[in-house]
This record gives structure tokens, C-alpha cells and sequence, in this order.
């Protein structure tokens, strides 16, 4: 019976929404563009249900295409910090790795960075007081996701988000400032990176550790670049800055592991990226003038069902556009050479 009410409320809480989004958009006074424009338009990254992770790129482009479709190119981003643990931090362990004051950290170290960098992303804030949010709420124009409220809020879609990117949704994504590429550039002279050069973003994380990096193979593939006249730069994992033994003749750009701004211009610069199981992928996947390839895609704790309920189809490559791969098979050197290769083949047509 409890849960038949439950259910009661929150349909009635959603027609309450859907009752103000119609309001607030379809009425005579609101249809007009140029009238939403001049008023708040609202997107809610709310951590009670959304991680404090790179996942809030893959956010940001929701929204974009949400607001797109009522002509709005710009928008405001409200990060509730709602530090509650949820119930998945606690099943899979992650609150053992991420507690609630490395989240707080999270925000200022990884999420606004991120909101700084995404073009459509007018101003982003972070807000805890809950009638400072309702405040908000009732004086938006369009709030993204659209049934959010504080009671009932709302996590990011990933089905929306491939779909968007099935019907090939317009975005402009992150844009990289030229302080930091010049700082960058300034970083690559001074370690004689003097020739076309690949990243390797490493993972070394206790948390789910099947999704490492693999040291062995990574050196096998720099190896093999350096013979096609690549050099190879390294980024370690913010939790483990050590430079693998296997890599150790690798140029390592350190700061990349604490500073967003220039690990996303190291990325641009670079002629492509190799990304193991880690959300620092978004920061290529979300500029279109940088390359990729994600390795490790289906993992133990990614099975290719999982992906699937998630609207990620098994093969699928989005958000490529000739500049990225992701490797479904198993990880391997052939594998490597294959997806470099083509990204190679890729730049050579142009």
C-alpha cells in the first residue's frame, strides 16, 4: 500500500511539473524566442544522484541539445551539492575511495573546470541551500532535466544522450583558452616533444582495478610508435602520480593530473589520445578538434548488456566523426595498432 502511494505522489509531483514547464513555455508570453532568451534558462547537475565525476560532460551536452531544440545556444548550470551517500556508492564500494569530502573537492577540482570549458555552459554555481533552488525553479524560463525538482531529482539520461547523437544533434562542446595552450606549448619545448605526439592517460585506481591501465602492453604500443615517429607523452592517474617503471623513459606531463585546463589543451595539441576505462575520455570526445581511442569499453563492470540498456549499442562508435575509435574487442597490441592506424589514415585524407 505504502508503495502504491508513493507512486500516487510522485505521478502527481510529475503532472505539477509538466504543469510548469507548459506554463512557463507554451503560454503566449513565453513561446516567443527572443522572451526566452532574456530570461533564465537552467540546467541541474544535482549530486545527490549524479556522480562528481567527468560524467558531467556527457550532462552538459544533454542539455545543449535539450535547449537547442527551443532555440537557446546558452545556459546556466546549478551543481546541487547534496552530499548524501547514495546507495551504489555503498554497494560497489566507491564511498571507500570517494568519500563526501573528496566529492566537495571534486566540484571545485573537476566539475567547474568542465562547466568553464563547455562553450554552451553561460555561467555555472554551486548551490546547497534547497529555497535557493525552489527560488530558481519558479523564476526559469526552461529548467533541463525538465521534471527536476528537489524532492524527485532527476540523474543524467544516457539513452537521451546517444540518441541526441544518433539524430547527429548540433553541439560546440569544450573550447580550450590560449593561455593554456600556450602554457602547454611552452611544457612540450621544454621536454623536447618536438615531433607528433600521443598521450596515454593512465589508470591506476584501487577502485575497480581490472579497468588499469596494463604498463606491459602500453609499452609494447609506445614502442611501436616511437618506430613510426611518434613520441609519447604520459599522464598519470590523480590518485597515483608515480611514473610506471615500464614507461619510464616517457616524458610525464604531471599537471595534467590536477589541472583540467591544460589537460584538455594537452589533448587538443596532441595528435591523438589513449584512454583506458577512465572518464578524463570526455575531454577529447567533447572537442571536436581532438582525437581518440577508448580502449577497454566492456569491462566486468561494464558488460556489454549494461552498455546496451544504456542506449551504448554494442560496435557502436559515437561521437567519432573520424577522429575517434572505441575498441569493443578485447584489449591487445593488434587491437592498438589497428585503431591508430586508422585515426592515421583519417588525418591523411584530410
Amino acid at each position: 500500500m505504502n508503495q502504491i502511494i508513493k507512486k500516487v505522489i510522485k505521478n502527481l509531483l510529475r503532472f505539477r511539473l509538466i504543469a510548469r514547464l507548459f506554463r512557463n513555455v507554451f503560454s503566449r508570453d513565453s513561446t516567443n524566442i527572443e522572451n526566452l532568451k532574456i530570461k533564465r534558462n537552467v540546467a541541474i547537475y544535482d549530486l545527490g544522484v549524479n556522480p562528481a565525476t567527468f560524467d558531467i560532460t556527457y550532462f552538459l551536452y544533454e542539455a545543449s541539445c535539450y535547449f537547442r531544440n527551443y532555440g537557446i545556444e546558452k545556459f546556466e548550470l546549478l551543481i546541487i551539492a547534496n552530499m548524501k551517500v547514495r546507495p551504489w556508492e555503498q554497494k560497489t564500494g566507491m564511498i571507500n575511495f570517494i568519500n563526501t569530502e573528496k566529492k566537495k573537492q571534486r566540484i571545485y577540482d573537476i566539475l567547474l573546470p568542465i562547466a568553464h570549458l563547455y562553450q554552451e555552459c553561460e555561467s555555472v554555481d554551486v548551490v546547497s541551500n534547497i529555497s535557493t533552488v525552489n527560488h530558481i525553479l519558479s523564476c526559469a524560463a526552461l529548467v533541463y532535466p525538465y521534471t527536476y525538482s528537489i524532492r524527485y531529482p532527476q540523474k543524467i539520461n544516457h539513452r537521451t544522450i546517444y540518441k541526441h547523437e544518433q539524430k547527429g544533434t548540433k553541439f560546440d562542446g569544450i573550447a580550450i583558452n590560449q593561455d593554456d595552450t600556450d602554457r602547454v606549448k611552452q611544457w612540450l619545448e621544454q621536454y623536447n616533444v618536438d615531433q607528433p605526439f600521443v598521450t596515454l592517460t593512465l589508470r591506476s585506481y584501487p577502485f575497480q582495478e581490472s579497468r588499469n591501465s596494463d604498463y606491459k602492453l602500453l609499452k609494447q604500443f609506445s614502442n611501436y610508435l616511437n618506430n613510426s615517429g611518434f613520441l609519447v607523452v604520459l599522464i598519470p592517474d590523480t590518485e597515483n602520480i608515480d611514473r610506471p617503471n615500464e614507461l619510464r623513459g616517457c616524458p610525464v606531463f604531471f599537471q595534467g593530473a590536477f589541472n583540467i585546463y591544460q589537460r584538455a589543451a594537452l589533448y587538443e595539441l596532441a595528435y591523438t589520445n589513449l584512454f583506458t576505462s577512465n572518464g578524463t575520455h570526455s575531454l577529447s570526445v567533447f572537442n571536436k578538434r581532438s582525437s581518440f581511442i577508448f580502449t577497454k569499453v566492456v569491462t566486468e563492470y561494464h558488460p556489454v548488456e549494461h552498455l546496451e540498456d544504456r542506449g551504448f549499442l554494442y560496435g557502436s562508435q559515437p561521437f567519432s566523426k573520424r577522429r575517434g575509435v572505441w575498441i569493443w574487442e578485447e584489449e591487445s597490441l593488434e587491437v592498438l595498432i589497428s585503431a591508430f592506424e586508422k585515426i592515421k589514415n583519417w588525418k591523411n585524407e584530410c
